[in-house]
């Protein structure tokens, strides 16, 4: 069974007031099939805040790729790129959005 908990209003509320949706434009790289990725596209997707999308595709080894590895040596999805600042740890990244709700700068 899954359950899907919806962001009250207020929280809403607070981002569209503070600009943040603006703010949050980060680069998000994912794969649909990651339980990982998808969960923070959630959580971002819940609290109204924006990332621009990027499909890793994993099945096809794009993980690997130079390029790829150069923003992440783990070479794992999400990872999260804004700027020179990277974050690759699904639960860091949820909490990265979360500080953007009550601090509207960048927190790092």
């Amino acid at each position: 069974m899954c359950f899907f908990f919806q962001a009250e209003d207020g929280i809403r509320d607070l981002v569209r007031s503070r600009g943040l949706g603006d703010v949050y434009k980060r680069q998000l790289y994912t794969f649909p099939m990651s339980n990982n990725a998808m969960k923070v596209v959630a959580v971002i997707k819940q609290l109204g805040l924006e990332a621009d999308s990027e499909l890793v595709d994993l099945s096809k080894g794009k993980q690997l790729e130079p390029g790829f590895v150069k923003l992440n040596p783990n070479h794992m999805i999400p990872t999260l790129e804004d700027g020179d600042f990277v974050l690759w740890e699904s639960n860091a990244v949820m909490q990265l959005s979360l500080i953007h709700l009550s601090e509207p700068t960048r927190p790092y």
